[in-house]
């Protein structure tokens, strides 16, 4: 068998047609060169040449929601631009920013979809690489190692950072009635303003919020299962990024206090005192009997604009009264039935802005 130098072809439009053929394959294994990515993870990709595209495989489920961000690691004249493509090659969603970006998009049926990622410039000249990252409102995910999320144990508190476009998944298992309460704080960033959003165990959006520094959620369950918990940035283009703390308490279960934190059974007649740190939450308890009244008082005695609040819930975890007030607040509640109780203190102020320290007072008759 014997082959022909292509250089030596002499016909023009067979070399412009054979130069066509190479550059065509360039692209397309360029294109094929990206990937899979799963939910949770963080790939790294580039673009090499001008008009190049990268190309990202995921698999989704119907009703379920896709979050994926994007940001520039190095590049000349690189804007990222994604493009989310169906299962039937239709483009469903897209967005594009100077150096990150992101896009959200409920999937309206099952399949295997293509996230592309370009350059948004004209012409599209720019070049260089990218890091990407993929969350999904249900079902396994992956942490990748050095990042963080994963599973909330009630009570405790978390560390973790969000880079730029960056997506930390986390996930809560509860049962039906229950209350859950998160709470975010930026500990150290760059004009990070920290968003959550509370998945339910079909992937369905329940409820979020954001805040300058600060922020919380609070959502009482109607189904048990595994809820999901996205946290990322608020800013147009994802473009901040920052260290952060994020508490989770959760009524009408066991709970942790965590070392050098406030919390635990309450005793009749005694008082503690604890302290609240932006967006903190203490968990107490105590047990009473049918008939018998509680009487709960809390005051600041030491704070940054800390109003506190008192939120007491039954032994199903079901919500039973709350006050609040400017420095100090009180509650009284006749307990209908015997049980363990709970006591959530935490700031009242907007996005959870206080800090301080306060005293807590509990009294049971009978």
């Amino acid at each position: 068998m014997s082959t022909t130098n292509w250089r030596s072809i002499k016909s023009p439009q067979l070399k412009g047609l054979l130069n066509c053929l190479i550059l065509t394959g360039s692209l397309l294994l360029s294109t094929l060169s990206a990937g899979t990515i799963g939910n949770g993870e963080t790939k790294n990709g580039t673009l090499s040449s001008m008009g190049d595209t990268g190309s990202w495989t995921i698999e989704l489920t119907e009703a379920v929601t896709l979050r994926v961000g994007i940001s520039v690691i190095s590049g000349t004249d690189f804007q990222p631009q994604l493009r989310l493509i169906s299962p039937d090659h239709t483009q469903v969603a897209s967005n594009s920013g100077t150096n990150s970006t992101n896009l959200t998009y409920k999937a309206t049926s099952s399949g295997t979809y293509t996230i592309e990622v370009h350059d948004y410039d004209n012409p599209a000249d720019g070049v260089g690489s990218y890091q990407i990252y993929a969350a999904q409102s249900k079902g396994t995910y992956t942490v990748p190692s050095g990042d963080e999320g994963g599973l909330l144990n009630n009570g405790e508190f978390y560390d973790g950072t969000i880079d730029r476009a960056d997506i930390d998944l986390w996930s809560i298992s509860t049962g039906a009635g229950e209350t859950i309460r998160l709470g975010i704080s930026e500990t150290n960033g760059s004009a990070f303003t920290p968003m959550l959003l509370l998945y339910g165990p079909q992937g369905n959006l329940l409820t979020s919020n954001s805040g300058t520094n600060s922020t919380e959620v609070a959502y009482t369950t109607s189904v048990a299962g595994s809820y999901t918990v996205i946290v990322q940035d608020y800013n147009s283009d994802v473009t901040g990024s920052g260290d952060y703390r994020l508490y989770f308490a959760r009524t009408g279960s066991e709970y942790t206090v965590p070392s050098g934190d406030e919390g635990g059974l309450l005793n009749n007649g005694e008082f503690y005192d604890g302290t609240i740190d932006r967006a903190d939450m203490d968990l107490w308890s105590l047990r009473a009997d049918a008939g018998e009244t509680i009487r709960l008082s809390i005051s600041e005695t030491n704070g940054s604009d800390l109003s506190p609040v008192l939120l007491l819930y039954g032994p199903e975890g079901n919500f039973i009264t709350s006050n609040n007030g400017s420095n100090s607040t009180t509650i009284s509640h006749v307990a209908a039935v015997a049980g363990s109780y709970t006591v959530i203190v935490q700031d009242y102020d907007s996005d959870v802005t206080g800090s301080g320290d306060y005293r807590l007072y509990f009294a049971r008759t009978g």
